[in-house]
């Protein structure tokens, strides 16, 4: 019985030190003074949080959250702020521009052809004409996109592929 007494404050004994040292852990990152959405509901607002090894291991008072702070921790005096947890969108879009004809400043059908004819006059006769997706239809004052017709008359013999943004 003594044998199973000692295994088993021995195992007690562990467990309390691992879990104070888990408690005790020092973080990497400390954001302090700040406006803390948690998203956990009908938890109120806290102002400090504290990351280690990129995951959150507190969040509370800035008083509390400073204990966490040792001498490689980065601290961020968040003024105030107001932060949120990360949001992700389940869909993706990509960021626009790249390669091909700018047409994120044409306001009209008028300016988009006129951009379009000026590329394709200096594009070689049968290239294709290509525009980036950082534009949309809905910027142009006609609030729809180009006719074929309307595209041919501006590019000669080159081809048009036009790419809105989605």
């Amino acid at each position: 019985m003594r044998q199973r007494t000692a295994t088993f404050v021995a195992i007690m004994y562990v467990c309390a030190f691992a879990a104070t040292a888990a408690l005790g852990q020092t973080a990497d990152l400390v954001a302090v003074n700040g406006r803390v959405f948690t998203a956990r509901v009908g938890a109120p607002l806290t102002q400090s949080f504290a990351v280690k090894d990129g995951r959150f291991i507190a969040v509370g008072s800035s008083a509390a959250i400073r204990a966490r702070i040792g001498p490689d921790t980065k601290i961020i005096d968040l003024g105030g702020r107001f932060v949120v947890p990360g949001l992700a969108d389940g869909h993706f879009h990509n960021e626009g521009g790249g390669p091909g004809i700018d047409l994120s400043a044409t306001r009209s059908i008028a300016d988009l052809l006129a951009a379009v004819g000026a590329a394709a006059a200096e594009t070689k006769p049968g290239d294709v004409v290509v525009s980036n997706s950082d534009w949309h239809e809905a910027q142009l004052r006609e609030k729809r996109l180009p006719l074929a017709t309307e595209l041919d008359r501006v590019s000669g013999d080159n081809p048009v592929v036009l790419i809105p943004f989605p």
